[in-house]
């Protein structure tokens, strides 16, 4: 395979197009802005496809429209710059690339082809699955996919950090006021204005300027008040509790049942909905605390505010405003940053800071749902009535049909695999125990879904054994003719039964073409066949003598379980044969099947031939799997005693070639001798053309079967997983076939995916807890500059503020007459003359606190 062409070589425009190369459904390949796998890409989401000089001339032509031409061609004078993909127009001419309204998506045409364009990115970027049970996950690559999602265990580390920060900020915030009241030891201790009861006015006078005890300097934790500790520990418990209610949402997976709970009943977006409210809610009241500190913090610096805002801004010290209160009147230049006021600069920072986390946090909900995409989770165990097979009572009545070999297979159903290798042994191919499932699901939906299962079902023994047969007495005709002799076993196998010499009379095909010779004696004899793994069956099994035309003397296989030998009367001209034993038998076991992930079920593919690839990985166990293959994983059943057919009744899993068996009654006898069934692809009229003298017995397998089992041969180089390949896919055929007609009833246990939106990345969640350890970086050191900046200012307290600005002789002063004049009125009136430039601070007059104004 040729060197992989580089990333940094193919380019789509920074437009959210990606490169795109699709196995399945559209055979889309170039860029598009939109998954174009299943249904190709319009023209308004294609983007031109830019190519270094290093990959140019490496990347094959694709095919376009009819409304379009492929072009690949330079745009660039210096030679650096290739245009590649399909244009309504001759891009090359016009030195810039393809318009984009003129560009046009292109496709693979070819299996090679594909091949190439697989090969393009290195390293390979992972499959993307569509997660949709309905239709092919495509194979897509882009080099432009960049996943800033963490991995399950970083996301862990990165959210537990975030909550620590959150526990620990307001735990050394408590230590710090606790080590701080400590150290100052008063010696006398002022009871906080919050706790002075009102006074009756009938029963006491009282002047309006008392500078009694009331106004004495109270502690700190009296200044921060027991409503506003009370605020802020409760919204820290509830934020907390969201942002790990939201971790566990986010980090949880399938093992935890409360995780599957919630998500499989569809409340992901209801839990984040709700969360996101608790947060906002809960940041909202400490933002207002925030406002209230930074507003404190101003009122008592040495700048000051404007007076014109200073009724706007003592109001919010009560702890009702938030940052967009304080925000807008920061954007109407309430204080001027200057040398004078420099100190103002950091709480302008601060209040920016708090503005923007407050504000971010308010789009939680939207932030977090952004990571749940749609997706299928396993839900919950159920029990359900499934239709397994035939009753048997009175009498069978299957549904007469024609031999499977020669039909199209319709679907190439999700099964059930029990495996277990055998020790390999000289001259012999076997695929080892190989049970295969049938799931009683009559659409291709429900085998999708389905998670798990419990409960009987009708088990396929697929298992193959074949070998090297001892060839005597071989009489042939040459390619395009009849070959007799007898076959015999060269090695007595364990499982072989009534292991004899066998008389064959079959028909091959031509040079490199391979057919089957289905072998049986006359009833009641019968062939030689593996054991069933069903204990006491009573069905008869199969043996198979595959063929191969070859040319010259040297075998052309390149294992040992082929005899070759050169026809006498044609030294030119032979065959290879592998002689190949099956039970090919169905019973009803109880079985446990599950699977760690929803399937797609394998389709056929067609260019110029069927290109079956996705089909063989789905059969066989070979190391070089492209994908994960689309089936269940089965224990081993508990007992291999099931429920079998009547001592009468043939397996309606075998498909016998010369169609005898097509009644509605079952007959249990062995198949008939010496049929044989060409894998050439082409249709028996067709092929009968190339023989001298038409065969006995013979049909020609469907193009679709043959494909399978060439391609099997060609992936595995065993004649064992060829042939059971072929009869996994009859068996299927038949059995799903037959299934409006099953009248068996039993009782399972099974769990379908269920598609729900749930977290599948973490981006969103990190953004909001980070923004929230911001937001708490902040609001814990207004706290601490509160405490140890500011002495006056009672937190929460609405009569406080309001009597330190009312009992002010200069604001007074200033703002005479204003009790019925609007905000717009008394601010122009402040802001005439030299008024607009005065500004008001808290400070300490003997045992009065009020505004003063300079």
């Amino acid at each position: 395979m040729a060197s992989p062409i580089s990333a940094s070589s193919i380019s789509c425009p920074r437009d959210g197009s990606k490169w795109y190369v699709c196995d399945t459904g559209s055979m889309f390949v170039g860029c598009c802005k939109l998954n174009p796998c299943k249904y190709g890409c319009d023209s308004e989401f294609v983007g031109s496809v830019v190519l270094t000089k290093e990959a140019f001339g490496r990347l094959p032509n694709a095919s376009c429209s009819v409304a379009a031409e492929f072009h690949t061609c330079d745009i660039t004078s210096a030679k650096t710059t290739f245009y590649w993909g399909c244009c309504k127009v001759n891009p090359c001419s016009l030195g810039t690339g393809c318009p984009q309204a003129e560009n046009r998506g292109a496709f693979i045409d070819s299996l090679t082809k594909l091949k190439i364009f697989q090969n393009t990115i290195e390293p390979k970027l992972p499959t993307i699955s569509s997660g949709a049970t309905t239709d092919s996950s495509p194979y897509t690559t882009s080099k432009t996919i960049r996943d800033f999602t963490l991995s399950l265990t970083n996301a862990r580390i990165v959210a537990g950090v975030a909550l620590g920060l959150m526990v620990a900020l307001p735990l050394a915030v408590a230590l710090w006021i606790y080590w701080r009241h400590l150290s100052i030891r008063r010696s006398t201790r002022v009871r906080s204005p919050e706790s002075v009861p009102f006074s009756n006015p009938s029963s006491e006078q009282q002047q309006p300027n008392n500078k009694g005890p009331i106004n004495s300097i109270p502690n700190d934790l009296a200044r921060v008040g027991s409503t506003t500790l009370s605020i802020l520990f409760i919204t820290l418990v509830v934020i907390l509790a969201g942002t790990g209610f939201l971790s566990f949402l986010w980090l949880g997976d399938y093992t935890n049942g409360n995780w599957i709970e919630v998500m499989i009943s569809n409340w992901a977006t209801r839990a984040v909905s709700i969360s996101s409210l608790l947060l906002r809610t809960a940041v909202d009241f400490q933002a207002a605390i925030a406002t209230a500190i930074l507003v404190s913090l101003l009122l008592e610096s040495r700048a000051g505010v404007r007076l014109y805002s200073l009724a706007d801004l003592s109001s919010m010290r009560s702890g009702a405003a938030s940052p967009w209160s304080l925000g807008s009147i920061m954007l109407q230049k309430t204080w001027t940053i200057s040398e004078k006021h420099k100190l103002s600069l950091a709480w302008v920072v601060m209040a920016i800071s708090l503005l923007v986390t407050t504000s971010t946090l308010q789009f939680t909900s939207t932030i977090l749902l952004s990571d749940l995409k749609p997706g299928s989770l396993g839900g919950h165990n159920f029990e359900t009535q499934v239709r397994n097979g035939l009753s048997y009572r009175n009498i069978t009545r299957r549904i007469t049909r024609d031999s499977a070999w020669t039909s199209n297979p319709p679907l190439f159903p999700a099964f059930g695999e029990y495996h277990e290798p055998t020790a390999r042994a000289s001259n012999v191919s076997d695929t080892g125990m190989l049970l295969r499932a049938f799931l009683p699901y009559p659409t291709v939906e429900s085998r999708q879904k389905l998670r798990s299962y419990a409960g009987k079902a009708m088990i396929l023994d697929a298992r193959v054994s074949c070998q090297a047969p001892q060839l005597t007495n071989i009489q042939s005709s040459g390619h395009y003719g009849e070959v007799t002799g007898v076959a015999d076993a060269t090695e007595q196998l364990s499982m072989l039964r009534n292991a004899s010499p066998v008389e064959f009379d079959c028909s091959i095909a031509g040079l490199d073409e391979y057919s089957i010779c289905q072998l049986g004696r006359t009833y009641p004899a019968s062939v030689a066949s593996l054991n069933s793994q069903f204990e006491n069956s009573t069905s008869y099994g199969t043996a198979f003598l595959v063929t191969k035309g070859t040319q010259g003397g040297t075998p052309p296989l390149r294992h040992a379980e082929w005899t070759h030998i050169n026809f006498s009367n044609q030294t030119s001209s032979g065959a290879s044969f592998s002689l190949c034993f099956a039970p090919w038998d169905a019973s009803i076991l109880d079985v446990s099947m599950t699977s760690a992930a929803n399937r797609t079920e394998p389709q056929m593919q067609w260019w110029d031939d069927f290109e079956p690839s996705n089909v063989v990985e789905h059969l066989t166990l070979h190391h070089e799997h492209r994908f994960e293959r689309q089936i269940l994983r089965m224990e081993k059943p508990r007992s291999f005693l099931g429920d079998l057919l009547p001592p009468s009744e043939r397996p309606l899993v075998q498909s016998d070639a010369s169609g005898s068996s097509a009644a509605k009654y079952g007959s249990n006898t062995p198949l008939p001798e010496n049929w044989s069934i060409f894998l050439t692809g082409e249709p028996f009229i067709t092929l009968l053309n190339s023989f001298s003298r038409s065969p006995k017995r013979a049909i020609s397998a469907d193009p679709a079967l043959a494909a399978i089992f060439k391609e099997t041969l060609d992936v595995t180089g065993s004649p064992a997983w060829a042939m059971s390949s072929l009869i996994t896919v009859l068996s299927m055929t038949n059995y799903y076939s037959q299934l409006p007609a099953f009248d068996r009833l039993d009782n399972v246990t099974v769990s379908m995916y269920k598609e729900v939106l749930y977290p599948q990345q973490n981006v969103g969640l990190m953004f909001v807890l980070w923004v929230l350890v911001a937001h708490h970086v902040l609001v814990a050191v207004l706290v601490v500059l509160f405490i140890r900046k500011t002495r006056f200012t009672l937190l929460g307290n609405a009569w406080s503020a309001f009597s330190q600005m009312s009992e002010s002789p200069e604001v007074k002063a200033y703002i005479g007459a204003a009790s019925l004049k609007s905000d717009g009125e008394v601010v122009q009136h402040l802001k005439a003359g030299k008024h607009g430039d005065l500004r008001a601070r808290l400070v300490n007059r003997g045992e009065a606190v009020e505004m003063t104004v300079k």
